[in-house]
């Protein structure tokens, strides 16, 4: 009489057990979740700051900059022409400028006036390098002796057309075959040397890279200075 009221009991039992059990995964995965928002929300905090930061400190550079640039317009006028050396373009120590009015460089932030620049030199410790390619071609070959066979006997059973027959039957082969070839580039590395009227720093070395128009260009600047020192 008592088993039919414990397994009643027992199973009741466990419906509580097991509800509980649902109510404490329930709760843990609400915690995670709420977890998880939080963290969420930390790091969006986070990397809005580190935008704001990033941001604050790009426009300042710019402001710095051209504080710098004006200032150098201001007292020798607008720039002739410009080139940019370094990587940073608002950066006054990354450009070479030229103020024809004021008979002024602003050479990497350092200003060189025009009688000054007694000669120049462009270098280019440059190298040849060789790279070697290998390219393939490939060239079908019919083997004549399955050819001349097939066209005897084809020329037994088919008569006139049987060489032809025999012909278009006759075993072919593709052979792929590698050809090497080497070609050459030439990399420059290009160096101006500036000669000044300066003894604690005679030479100023400006390393150019392999930019061949900046090379020049430059170059020319320099020589169009020398050649109005000398008149």
């Amino acid at each position: 009489m008592l088993t039919p009221i414990i397994i009643v009991l027992s199973i009741t039992l466990g419906c509580f057990v097991i509800y509980d059990l649902y109510e404490i995964i329930k709760k843990h995965n609400r915690q995670v979740e709420e977890q998880e928002k939080i963290k969420e929300a930390e790091q969006k905090v986070a990397k809005e700051k580190a935008e704001a930061e990033r941001k604050a400190q790009q426009e300042k550079v710019e402001a710095d900059f051209a504080l710098a640039y004006n200032a150098l317009v201001d007292k020798y006028g607008d720039v002739t022409t410009s080139v940019q050396l370094g990587i940073e373009p608002k950066d006054i120590s990354s450009w070479i400028y030229v103020f024809e009015k004021g008979k002024m460089l602003s050479l990497r932030g350092r200003l060189l006036p025009f009688e000054k620049v007694l000669a120049f030199s462009l270098n280019d410790d440059s190298e040849t390098v060789l790279h070697n390619e290998t390219t393939y071609s490939s060239e079908t070959k019919t083997s004549t002796g399955s050819m001349l066979g097939r066209a005897v006997v084809g020329g037994v059973l088919l008569g006139g057309v049987g060489a032809l027959a025999g012909a278009t039957t006759a075993k072919k082969e593709t052979v792929t075959s590698p050809t090497g070839t080497q070609t050459s580039k030439v990399r420059h590395k290009y160096t101006l040397y500036i000669n000044l009227d300066d003894f604690t720093n005679p030479i100023e070395e400006i390393k150019l890279g392999s930019d061949t128009k900046r090379a020049q260009t430059i170059a020319n600047i320099f020589n169009i200075i020398v050649q109005r020192n000398s008149k």
